[in-house]
């Protein structure tokens, strides 16, 4: 792998197989480029050591065949408790923002995670024998428990972990299109983490790289960014509303201080600034530290301020008739007149606190 090349490497069910399962992952972070992300996912099977809730005899059968496939697994090279370990590898391997989580269920015999052990225990039927840890009727009435709808016991925890490298993420100029996003706008970058002005020829190119990047995104991609795309100018509007350009005008800044100035909460800010990273407005430099970008300097207060028409052109006096859109088309009256009582010029006049800002 070269280094530095890849801002998302992603790994699932491999490692734990690999004897130099370390290396790989060392070789997987420093591909990464500065800010880049790694996700890795695998298996923790040292948690089917846990006795089964079964009869006495049944549960020493299980633990006993358990026992002897997991060290059968162990000479191969393979970690049994690798999962585990990833939250502590992740961290002493220098990245940050680290969090890891498991999935566990308890499975009924003869479902398809048991169904899957059987086919491991078959494969590994002569090595268990030959080795002298089993014998072939130990083997036969393991696959007749497992096999069983009347048992249930733990199967291994699925463990996923993610952490990201330090530094700025290098950007290409130009490289932002929807609305804003890097590479656009997905629903999960929001759901998760809950334009300036240009010369014409440097907002012309940026046009070209958008379109040519949408033609090559499948058409349902291209309509979920378009559902989805009130939560970018909300995003937009809570940045502008909050005054969060303002704070960051000095230079990268943590949550907390972003937070106390802007009398909010640090957790929630910390939410909005993701929420604000994914459409261009900042860029988290460290863990939860964030500096503004050239687009969100336009929400600073001052000349060339983008600020009053983010927080107006965002607020109900503009979404309000847009969102009966379909009851305009249907009755071919204007939408202002169902939802404000007027049109928006007329409401604006007479509500100049929200006019003023548009």
């Amino acid at each position: 792998l070269e280094r530095e090349t890849f801002d998302l490497v992603h790994e699932r069910l491999v490692l734990v197989h690999l004897p130099e399962r370390d290396r790989a992952l060392d070789r997987m972070i420093t591909a990464l480029k500065p800010g880049g992300w790694l996700l890795i996912e695998d298996f923790d099977i040292s948690w089917m050591l846990l006795t089964p809730a079964c009869a006495p005899a049944d549960a020493r059968l299980f633990r006993n065949v358990i026992a002897s496939f997991h060290e059968i697994l162990t000479g191969a090279g393979v970690d049994p408790a690798y999962g585990r370990r990833f939250h502590t590898m992740l961290r002493e391997r220098g990245l940050v923002d680290v969090h890891a989580e498991g999935h566990i269920q308890i499975a009924a015999g003869g479902s398809p995670a048991w169904r899957l052990h059987q086919a491991n225990v078959e494969q590994l039927c002569d090595r268990l024998v030959g080795s002298g840890l089993l014998d072939d009727d130990e083997i036969e009435r393991f696959q007749r428990l497992v096999g069983s709808p009347e048992f249930s016991s733990n199967y291994h925890p699925f463990v996923s972990a993610r952490g990201r490298r330090p530094g700025r993420a290098r950007r290409d100029r130009g490289s932002q299109d929807g609305l804003g996003s890097p590479n656009g706008t997905s629903r999960e970058s929001f759901e998760e983490e809950a334009g300036g002005r240009s010369t014409d020829g440097r907002r012309n190119s940026r046009v070209a790289a958008h379109q040519a990047r949408a033609t090559n995104k499948s058409a349902d991609a291209r309509l979920f960014e378009l559902i989805e795309g009130y939560k970018g100018s909300q995003v937009v509007a809570a940045v502008a509303e909050l005054g969060v350009a303002d704070v960051l005008a000095a230079g990268p800044t943590s949550t907390e201080e972003v937070a106390r100035v802007c009398g909010a909460d640090p957790d929630a800010m910390l939410r909005l600034l993701r929420c604000g990273a994914t459409v261009g407005l900042v860029e988290e430099v460290t863990a939860e530290q964030f500096s503004l970008t050239e687009m969100g300097t336009y929400l600073r207060r001052g000349e060339r301020s983008l600020r009053d028409a983010a927080t107006g052109l965002t607020g109900p006096t503009h979404w309000q008739p847009w969102s009966r859109l379909a009851d305009g088309v249907r009755t071919g009256q204007p939408t202002a007149a169902q939802t404000l009582g007027s049109d928006v010029m007329s409401y604006a006049a007479a509500h100049p606190e929200e006019g003023a800002r548009v």
